[in-house]
């Protein structure tokens, strides 16, 4: 987008008439200046040198500049100056311009040979006009799958969908004002208005800090003397229209704790904010403007903030911006000193997302501090975790993986998670998925599969989805020990005692051989560790013992006979 920034710097004009085709002019067709300019900036002395800085062209075009003026009896503006300039390589120029007469408005019209890319903007009229600008910008963070900082030419006084930017409910759009030719010395008031409802959903619900989200925004880009190091802070109040919440009534359960920020003025300081004036209803269509006063050091100041993104976590499902088509999110400069307002900046829903979460539990039975491995493939959602289920949540792993602030939705952005093989005697039995309304709801279309160990989980947008991966192990009635007692050429030996001793306890059982030489032992703890003992007058028994830790069911726990 083509930018042109206009300064007076001081020294004597001259005029120029030239007769060409007429262009757009400022002073008469504001509209058409609002739709094409996106950026103006005045800093005006007691001289009459015009500098002009643009960017946004295309590298190394050609850009011709014209400069214009308006007579109440002439039909037409009247040209000036024309004549040509060649971008740099970042697409960006500087001209100059004297003049004569800063009691006369004048517009400036810089048109790209190449790219047709046409910037306009409007100087003079007197010495406060000359030095009274401002103008509202806001980030262009890039589309989710390819971010942008919130730097240089990011900063854009148009409108943004979803290929420009991407944010998600409950984060923060960053604004800035750059305001440029204040007198230095008396205070100044700069009013913005933002859209709080549309049709009852909420949009922007309150301010924070312009740093809150895109942490690396720096608001002194593309402006004039300003030191992103040297600032003020002045804290937002607390809006009681909000954290009243949805009910509107405070002291209740969907009470609202909103978001600290604070207002960051460059080349200046916040002396006080007003308070919250709302225009309209909460259950309808309302505007929230509020007023700050400052003082400035410098003729161009910056002040800076962020736009809370309305979230159905705080105002209800189907409550947030989300469900209003079009461009819901407004923000707005209504005046600097009294004048000069009426710029606004929309953001798309389209550009603004309800994140997913999916939620991984492990719950085995009985609880064990046991841990179990698993492995999760999707975007924003890869990688190996260990989680267990020991009952009071105290050992080293938690029993649940959480995974947030997903923005990948529908086929082909499927989430894959897998338990590893079963750990005995625990083994996997079941897979359980839920979708949780509280988040939006979803359709709940997830592929389960206990032979593959895994859940294919297919995310919405706004979707809470929780799999609880169960396992069990076989109770003590279902667990045996058993046997053979046998002599060396493998016959049967009977009526030999057996006898089972369980280590944790010193609880000891017995068992006699059968005529085949088969000994049982039933209702056995799994996990627990056994010493089988075989004695005889008439054999002796090589190992006469053996110990084991039962998982499973052992049917082979066999001893051989030797005749004394």
């Amino acid at each position: 987008m083509a930018i042109v920034v206009i300064a007076f710097l001081g020294a004597i004009g001259i005029y120029s008439q030239v007769e060409t085709k007429r262009l757009p002019n400022t002073a008469k067709d504001p509209a058409y200046a609002q739709q094409t300019t996106t950026d103006l900036r005045a800093n005006a002395d007691i001289f009459g040198v015009v500098r002009i800085l643009g960017t946004g062209f295309i590298p190394s075009e050609s850009i011709g500049i014209y400069v214009e003026t308006s007579f109440a009896s002439l039909p037409e503006p009247m040209r000036l100056g024309q004549w040509n300039v060649i971008a740099d390589s970042s697409g960006n120029f500087e001209a100059r311009w004297f003049m004569t007469d800063k009691t006369l408005l004048y517009s400036v019209t810089a048109i790209g040979a190449v790219s047709g890319k046409t910037a306009i903007a409007g100087f003079g009229g007197s010495e406060i006009l000359l030095g009274s600008a401002a103008d509202l910008c806001q980030c262009r963070n890039g589309p989710a799958e390819a971010p942008e900082p919130c730097t240089g030419t990011n900063w854009v006084n148009g409108n943004l969908n979803g290929s420009q930017a991407h944010y998600l409910e409950g984060e923060s759009v960053p604004y800035r004002l750059a305001m440029t030719g204040l007198t230095v010395g008396p205070t100044h008031t700069v009013t913005i208005e933002y859209d709080t409802t549309k049709d009852g959903h909420h949009a922007i619900d309150y301010l924070t800090s312009f740093d809150r989200t895109e942490t690396d925004a720096s608001p002194c880009d593309g402006t004039l003397n300003c030191d992103p190091l040297v600032h003020e802070h002045f804290t937002i109040p607390i809006d009681a229209n909000v954290t009243m919440g949805h009910d509107g009534i405070p002291g209740t359960a969907d009470d609202i704790t909103q978001v600290p920020g604070v207002f960051t003025m460059f080349n200046g300081t916040i002396l006080s904010v007003s308070a919250y004036t709302v225009t309209g209803t909460y259950m309808g269509n309302s505007e929230t403007r509020l007023t700050i006063t400052f003082t400035n050091t410098d003729p161009n100041a910056v002040l800076a903030w962020g736009g809370h993104i309305a979230t159905r976590a705080d105002w209800g499902v189907g409550n947030s911006a989300v469900a209003i088509s079009g461009a819901p999110y407004h923000m707005r400069l209504i005046d600097l000193d009294g004048s000069g307002g009426n710029q606004d900046r929309s953001l798309q829903s389209n550009a603004v997302t309800y994140p997913g979460r999916i939620e991984i539990i492990k719950d085995a039975q009985p609880d064990t501090a046991q841990t179990f491995l698993f492995t999760a493939v999707g975007p924003g959602a890869t990688g190996n975790f260990t989680l267990d289920d020991d009952g009071d949540n105290t050992n080293t792993y938690s029993n649940a993986q959480m995974f947030t602030n997903l923005t990948n939705f529908g086929n082909g952005h499927e989430v894959t998670v897998t338990e590893s093989a079963d750990i005995a005697p625990y083994s996997l039995s079941q897979i359980v998925c839920t979708s949780d309304p509280g988040g939006g709801g979803g359709t709940n279309n997830n592929t389960i599969s206990i032979p593959l160990r895994q859940v294919v989980i297919t995310l919405e947008e706004g979707e809470f989805v929780t799999c609880t991966f169960i396992n069990g192990r076989p109770t003590a009635a279902e667990l045996w020990l058993g046997g053979r007692i046998m002599d060396a050429n493998g016959m049967p030996i009977r009526g030999i005692t057996v006898q089972m001793y369980r280590v944790s306890t010193g609880e000891t059982s017995t068992s006699n051989s059968s005529t085949f030489g088969y000994y049982v032992f039933r209702g056995l703890t799994a996990g627990e560790t056994y010493v089988v003992n075989v004695a005889s007058r008439q054999f002796r028994f090589d190992p006469p013992s053996q110990m084991v830790t039962i998982v499973d069911n052992i049917s082979d726990l066999n001893f051989v006979a030797i005749k004394k």
